[in-house]
């Protein structure tokens, strides 16, 4: 990622006009005394709000520090003796809870996280801008400028800030965890900034996401199909639409989150969120789509209860309501338990309004509530009916409003009045624009109240408008929506601050594209005013009242879908204006004797040193087949932890023996990071060697082609005879291949500079865990002293060469076109996170696909088919479902290999810049799963949609995917279809090209695939009889076609084998061994063909001298292959002990699996050879 996106990504938006502005480059690229003017302008700028922020965290350190003080009436536990003042002045004092210190103390870290941020971001944004002056003026003045201003400038100094964050954990340490410092950071450490939503999260939005969708298709299409009756759709309607409408409500909100993270708004510093644990937009789209699934089962189990046999359908929705309040409101801390916390807490508050102070997140909630009344009145209605019901009254299913209704109606504006009253009692100022607000909600409840006596006194007149009720009742809507549109447009969005034409209407900060604005206040005006509709739709009977009432509830949770947009907008510009990125949690006010040692106490200095567990970094990103040669952090970790643990106590043993004893743990200590690092510079000299090598073949080979004219042919010819090893098999005949093994040359390059960079922050960071556990500075003295003097840590030479290689790739393979040249040599970051788009649209499609298989498999079950049907159906589909099975297992072996560190990029040699990932290869065999259920379901309901000729359907799908696969554009994963289709050329002319392991594994694949190809061949078979009305369509019985395909991927292997043996130096007789194993397999072949076709001619099987020959060959096809697989192929049986290897990977008992899986397996041909002994009995 280029750093200028990494720069607007990592930045904190209520600070985002105190960063530098790394823009600047683009105007004053040419220009270098206004460059540099610039950039002081903005170092000048960053180092002012820097100051300004430290001084703010200074002292609020120090007020922390008191308050910890004040509630600890003992000695402080870090030593600090009280002063006299305060000695007097806790027995007046209160100290605070604990709670509120431990929340204090968390919000102070986050702040002190993010000010560190702004520091490093500014610093690297400085040294990239500089350093791209040079790189376009071809000068060093960027360079100097840098050292000269930035290096020594305030905000570069991160002593103070490392002291502070040290303070506060050693605070939180003392005081809030008995001293446990594992505990105290688990609940101050913050998670990187910018940093991706999980996987696991990604992928189960996207599943349920799928799941939702069809069941919300099926359900739409099942009312719309069903011969429902009135009464039936009324129940319907009246018991689900309130949780159908919270689950509307649900999507909206997780899309609300979504767009304010898009756009940058800190929606978790506006609602008071934890920034370690909040739930993002994936989160609540998880929730929401989980809780929708549930809903359309319900649906469709209520919709087909005659089929399901189910009498009580009525209980079905509380059944479902039941299973969502459980999972709420169970304490057990999963299922998003701080989410479900702060929600209980918030709705809490909210009812309690005039008790509490009332914060953003409250009046907010107060204000979803007001949109989502109907659904409140729905589930009153809900709840209503089942007591109704259950106690056999005459009225149950009567759904007519009441009293409760009216109450309900009234109290979510309640609510809000009386947080407003209150916010107007907490305020200083006394503002009157809460009172203002108040008479909002008050006009509210008298709407309501006017409406309930309209209702009531209806039936006292001819028509609705003799009433005069009614009129009162349309006054006051009337005056009410007016009211509530100003407030929303003026208030709460903040517009209408501007009538000059460039932002006419708006403000002059904008947020979101500015027709936007221009949308909302339109959609906002006419959804004020959707209850007119409501009343001219009844009054014309244009709508049922129960329909209608649901396109007005949809039409206020759209309208506050869009509202929420703006309101958060708002409230996130007022708190850039104050550059407020964390919440300020007010401790107590402090008195002048207080003041004063808050001064005193701002005076003291700490020493900082931080550091973090880097064993999981250095696993993750250590390349697997070097890990030997990496310094083994884990051993010398241990050796601290032993050396702590075993240490004598001073209380039982002498100073003397306790000095030799620490004395000899630093001696085994030393010694075993010296060999560590003689290990690790012998591994480096060498491959440093090696690339030097490498790369003065590379430089003569270019330079020579150059000097015959650019003529590639010569030149990598000649480069080949001094760098043989590059292609060893084959001759490079084109500049593509030279300027792929300059790549390779670059990856290894960057290899070796990750190993550098990861071995030197494991010695730092383990000298240091010494010194910790130590009270020692001896590791530290030891890392200056002998790494970073030893030869490994000098980047200068491996810097060179990779500069050398990049400098002659542009110049020699893409004409001086360096931004080409990096595009080709760049290498993504190791350890690199999976892409979360591909996460959650492999989850979506699983989820289609799982929910689209549960469908064809009930309607192949239930559905009154004829037998011929059912045989059509299974030749028809079961290959190429085989082969999406299939391919679900091979995205099941990429992602053991990624977790178990094998590096299957080098051994299929793919291109470590575009392969597929586990992922992927999920995401591609959902959505292929999903398109053949869907031709499957169409195919067993051809009748309902009215297809004479269903069978076009495999054949279209077939066609696609073929088409998909063979489109020669750089598109749909162009470089994995590039290598299957090379691959697969590689195996049909095995022969007579060399064969890597990658084309001897995909054709040991296609052997697997034997009876995919065949129905495939059968699929195709029947289509050319059937359009070509040519013999029986319908008849599947197997071929010569089938025999040649079956006898033609162990032939594919055997003429592999023989390649191998022929270009073997040593003529290596296993290759001979392994071509046997597959001449076996075409032996049986041959005589289960032969014993077919004669079967006719014998009265049973067994009279059959061919089935005796297909046995035996069978039986020593089955032996040996297992046998080689066990033996060679997994090298097990290898070990003097056991029956594995010295060397493994997994766990153990699953190769005992294995081999019980293998044997158990190769031997499945016997009960096909039963079933079809009792056939023939039958």
């Amino acid at each position: 990622m280029k750093f200028g996106k990494t720069f607007e990504s990592l930045l904190t938006t209520e600070w985002r006009q105190q960063y530098m502005n790394y823009a600047l480059e683009l105007y004053y690229k040419d220009f270098e005394t206004v460059f540099f003017s610039t950039c002081l302008e903005e170092l000048n700028r960053v180092n002012e709000f820097f100051q300004q922020k430290v001084s703010e965290s200074r002292r609020k350190l120090a007020t922390l520090k008191y308050q910890f003080l004040v509630s600890d009436r003992h000695r402080d536990p870090l030593g600090h003796a009280k002063s006299k003042m305060h000695l007097e002045d806790e027995e007046h004092r209160k100290p605070l809870s604990q709670r509120k210190l431990r929340l204090a103390s968390s919000e102070f870290y986050l702040s002190l996280i993010m000010l560190q941020n702004y520091q490093t971001l500014n610093h690297t944004a400085f040294r990239k801008i500089c350093k791209k002056y040079d790189k376009y003026i071809k000068s060093n003045a960027g360079m100097y400028w840098f050292k000269g201003h930035a290096l020594n400038a305030e905000y570069a100094k991160p002593t103070e800030l490392v002291t502070m964050l040290k303070a506060v954990e050693d605070l939180y340490t003392a005081y809030l965890t008995n001293g446990d410092r594992s505990k105290a950071m688990a609940k101050l450490r913050v998670p990187p900034l910018g940093e991706k939503t999980s996987p696991t999260r990604v992928f189960l939005s996207g599943l349920f996401l799928g799941l939702f969708i069809v069941g919300t298709v099926m359900s739409v299409i099942s009312w719309f199909t069903l011969d429902l009756k009135p009464d039936f759709k009324f129940m319907f309607v009246s018991l689900l639409r309130g949780p159908l409408m919270l689950i509307v409500y649900g999507i909206y909100l997780s899309l609300n989150v979504g767009i304010w993270q898009k756009v940058g708004i800190n929606h978790v510093l506006i609602f008071e969120l934890e920034h370690r644990n909040h739930m993002g937009f994936l989160g609540g789209l998880e929730i929401a789509s989980f809780c929708g699934y549930l809903l359309t089962i319900v649906v469709l189990a209520y919709l087909y209860s005659d089929e399901f046999g189910i009498k009580e359908y009525y209980i079905l929705p509380l059944i479902y309501i039941t299973v969502i309040a459980v999972m709420i409101l169970n304490p057990i801390r999963l299922l998003n338990y701080p989410f479900r916390i702060w929600l209980m807490k918030l709705c809490g508050r909210v009812m309690a309004a005039p008790f509490f102070y009332v914060g953003f997140a409250d009046f907010w909630m107060g204000d979803q509530m007001t949109s989502m009344v109907q659904c409140f009145v729905d589930h009153y209605y809900l709840f209503r009916f089942y007591i109704r019901y259950y106690n056999k009254e005459e009225n149950s299913y009567g759904f007519e409003p009441d009293y409760g209704v009216a109450l309900i109606r009234c109290l979510p504006a309640w609510f809000r009045f009386a947080q407003c009253l209150r916010r107007y009692r907490d305020s200083g100022s006394k503002s009157k624009q809460y009172l203002m607000n108040a008479v909002k909600y008050s006009l509210s409840i008298l709407v309501v109240i006017f409406s309930t006596i309209q209702m009531e006194t209806n039936s006292n007149y001819n028509y609705m408008f003799e009433n005069p009720w009614t009129w009162l009742y349309l006054f006051t809507a009337l005056l009410t929506s007016v009211y509530c549109l100003f407030w929303d447009l003026v208030k709460d969005f903040g517009l209408f601050k501007i009538w000059k034409w460039e932002n006419l209407f708006l403000r002059e900060n904008l947020v979101y594209p500015k027709w936007f604005y221009y949308f909302a206040i339109v959609e906002n005006s006419l959804l004020r005013f959707v209850w007119i509709l409501e009343i001219v739709f009844i009054y014309f009977d244009v709508l049922n009242i129960y329909n209608c009432k649901s396109l007005i509830i949809f039409c206020e949770i759209t309208r506050r879908f869009v509202w929420n947009l703006l309101r958060l907008e708002n409230e996130h510009l007022n708190n850039c204006g104050k550059f407020r990125a964390t919440r300020d949690i007010f401790l107590t006010t402090l008195n002048p004797t207080e003041e004063l040692l808050l001064e005193r106490m701002m005076d003291e200095s700490d020493q900082r040193s931080s550091g973090r567990p880097s064993s999981q970094t250095l696993e993750r990103l250590l390349v697997n087949e070097w890990r030997e040669q990496y310094v083994n952090y884990e051993l010398l970790k241990e050796k601290i932890k032993m050396g702590v643990d075993e240490a004598p106590d001073s209380h039982d043993y002498p100073l003397i023996l306790i000095h030799e004893y620490y004395e000899e743990v630093k001696y085994e200590f030393f010694t075993a990071c010296a060999t560590e690092m003689v290990k690790v510079q012998l591994f480096f000299k060498e491959k440093l060697a090696a690339s030097h090598r490498k790369q003065e073949s590379f430089k003569a080979t270019l330079v020579e082609s150059r000097e015959v004219g650019g003529a590639a042919g010569s030149g990598i010819r000649q480069f080949h005879m001094r760098y043989p090893t590059m292609f060893p098999q084959q001759q490079p005949q084109t500049i593509r291949q030279l300027r792929n093994a300059y790549s390779e040359f670059y990856l290894s390059l960057i290899l070796l500079q990750n190993y550098q960079t990861l071995n030197q922050t494991a010695f730092r960071k383990i000298c240091k865990k010494y010194d910790k556990n130590f009270s020692s500075s001896e590791g530290q003295m030891w890392y200056k002293t002998v790494v970073e003097r030893s030869p490994f840590t000098y980047k200068k030479d491996l810097k060179n060469i990779i500069e050398e290689v990049e400098e002659l790739f542009t110049q020699y393979l893409t004409q001086g076109d360096r931004s080409k040249a990096m595009t080709r040599l760049r290498v993504p970051p190791l350890g690199q996170p999976q892409n979360p788009f591909r996460v959650f649209f492999a989850g979506l499609f699983l989820g289609l696909f799982l929910v689209a298989a549960l469908l064809a498999g009930i309607s192949y079950i239930f559905l009154d088919l004829d037998d011929t049907f059912r045989v059509l159906f299974v030749h028809l589909y079961r290959g190429p479902f085989l082969l999406i099975c299939y391919y679900f297992l091979v995205g099941a072996n990429l992602f053991i290999w990624q977790r178990a560190g094998i590096n299957y990029v080098l051994i299929f040699e793919l291109n470590p810049r575009h392969y597929l990932t586990s992922t992927a290869v999920l995401q591609i065999a959902s959505t292929l799963a999903y398109g053949w259920m869907l031709c499957a379901l169409a195919f067993l309901h051809h009748d309902m949609l009215q297809v004479e000729k269903p069978f076009y359907f495999p054949l279209i799908f077939l066609g696609v995917v073929i088409a998909v696969v063979l489109n020669p554009f750089p598109i749909l994963e162009y470089s994995a279809r590039m290598w299957l289709l090379s691959r697969l050329i590689r195996i049909l002319a095995g022969p007579f090209l060399y064969v890597t392991f990658a084309d001897f594994w995909l054709s040991e694949q296609i052997t697997s695939l034997t009876l995919c190809l065949v129905d495939h061949y059968m699929l195709c078979r029947f289509v050319i009889r059937y359009y070509g009305e040519v013999g029986n369509p319908f008849e599947f019985e197997p071929d010569y076609g089938v025999a040649i395909l079956r006898v033609l991927p162990a032939w594919l292997r055997m003429c592999q084998c023989f390649r191998r043996y022929m270009e073997g130096t040593s003529k290596s007789y296993w290759y001979g061994l392994n071509a046997l194993k597959y001449s076996l397999s075409i032996v049986t072949v041959v005589f289960s063909t032969i014993q077919m076709e004669t079967n006719a001619k014998y009265q049973s099987l067994f009279h059959n001298p061919w089935t005796y020959g297909y046995i035996l060959s069978a039986l020593c096809c089955t032996i040996y292959q297992s046998f080689w697989d066990l033996r060679n192929d997994f090298g097990l049986f290898h070990a003097q002990h056991n029956c594995l290897r010295e060397k493994l990977i997994y766990r153990k008992s699953l190769y005992y699996f294995i081999i019980i899986a293998e044997l158990l397996l190769r031997s499945f041909w016997l009960l096909e050879l039963f079933l079809v002994i009792e056939t023939y009995r039958h």
